[in-house]
């Protein structure tokens, strides 16, 4: 068999080669045993650039912003460059944005296509009324090529291949193969092993600053429920001003502290001086950020977004609230302040758990297996 040759497509922006990206060892795990591994993403302007490292091949496409309809209608460019680098199979991590040229590209090749889901976004609205309506309709109709020419679709989970069955149909599910997210435990070690708790109670929470994080509510719930605790938010985004400014507003900018972590090494250090992890989203598909504080030993608040409750278990792994608000939050927060053994007994499951089936080298090896046999039974 010759040596897989592989299109990985992405809308997400990123530097030209040497900078190194959050994704760059992402790349390197999945290039192992492939002649080239072509990633093609957005520049975030309106420039084309080609750089490499090694075996890894980055494009990146000009885009009129950083959103990804605009890197929809620049990544027609991938079937240009596939038919100059002629690659044996294609990647997309999203079956619209870069999805549909992928399908194009791989019908004129006549090359398998691996398309990837990692939200909920492609099942059911992550807004609220009828924008949210409108957009879940979109993602359901242009996920369909995609998943149609697709040899194989990556889930996340059990959940999430039913979830795929009951909206797109059996034929469509029986593609799926199930690749869970993957914690690098180099990293994100030594697990938490004193649960004393500080005072103040110490918060963290990591992911974009984006509205279905909803880190503002979260500043909002928590500081109504106590007051005296601190809040660490790890991440970027647009709305790292209005959360600045809603702290100021509610005299609280002592107590929330908003941290763009260079470094996964940073997460984890900034993870280890916490007492609890809360993840509030309001969509997701499973959030690695969750499994990176259960891999520190942290005892982990989510609510119960996207395929977290398929994987996760409540007052097992972490404390899953019934719905995001001031009331419930408090009442998960009471629990864990109040019983030792409860914050010790689910951060040292958790970390556990992350060992037995998320460990970074044993899902790669499987995620690399399946990009590397994809379609050799069609």
């Amino acid at each position: 068999m010759n040596l897989p040759r592989i299109f990985h497509i992405t809308a997400n922006v990123y530097s030209p080669l040497p900078a190194r990206h959050h994704s760059f060892r992402i790349w390197e795990e999945l290039a192992k045993g492939a002649e080239e591994y072509h990633v093609v993403a957005s520049a975030g302007k309106l420039r084309y650039s080609h750089s490499v490292a090694g075996n890894i091949h980055l494009h990146l496409l000009p885009t009129l912003s950083r959103r990804g309809l605009a890197y929809s209608l620049s990544s027609w460019l991938i079937v240009i460059l596939g038919i100059r680098y002629r690659p044996n199979r294609v990647v997309t991590q999203c079956p619209v944005h870069g999805g549909l040229a992928a399908v194009v590209l791989c019908s004129l090749l006549r090359i398998p296509l691996f398309t990837e889901i990692h939200g909920s976004h492609y099942f059911f609205p992550v807004r609220p009324g009828l924008r949210g309506k409108v957009e879940s309709l979109l993602y359901r109709t242009f996920s369909r090529p995609a998943f149609r020419r697709s040899a194989r679709i990556r889930s996340l989970s059990p959940q999430m291949t039913n979830q795929l069955r009951q909206t797109y149909g059996a034929a469509i599910a029986a593609k799926a193969v199930e690749i869970p997210t993957r914690v690098d435990l180099r990293i994100f070690s030594p697990a938490k092993t004193n649960y004393d708790i500080s005072d103040p109670l110490r918060v963290i929470n990591v992911g974009s600053y984006l509205p279905i994080k909803a880190q503002a509510q979260l500043i909002v719930d928590l500081f109504e429920a106590y007051p005296h605790s601190r809040l660490t938010l790890v991440g970027s985004g647009p709305l790292a001003e209005r959360y600045a400014a809603l702290a100021e507003k509610l005299g609280i900018t002592e107590r929330v502290r908003l941290i763009h972590a260079q470094t996964h090494n940073d997460v984890a250090t900034l993870l280890a001086e916490s007492d609890v992890y809360v993840q509030y989203s309001r969509a997701e598909g499973v959030s690695r950020a969750v499994f990176e504080a259960m891999a520190m030993g942290l005892p982990v608040v989510t609510t119960p977004v996207g395929f977290v409750e398929g994987v996760l278990a409540h007052d097992r792994d972490v404390l899953v609230l019934g719905s995001a608000g001031s009331e419930t939050l408090a009442a998960a927060i009471s629990q864990l302040t109040g019983s030792e053994e409860l914050r010790a007994r689910l951060g040292r499951h958790a970390r556990r758990r992350v060992e037995d089936e998320f460990e970074w080298n044993s899902v790669f090896s499987r995620y690399r297996q399946a990009i590397a046999t994809c379609g050799d039974a069609e």
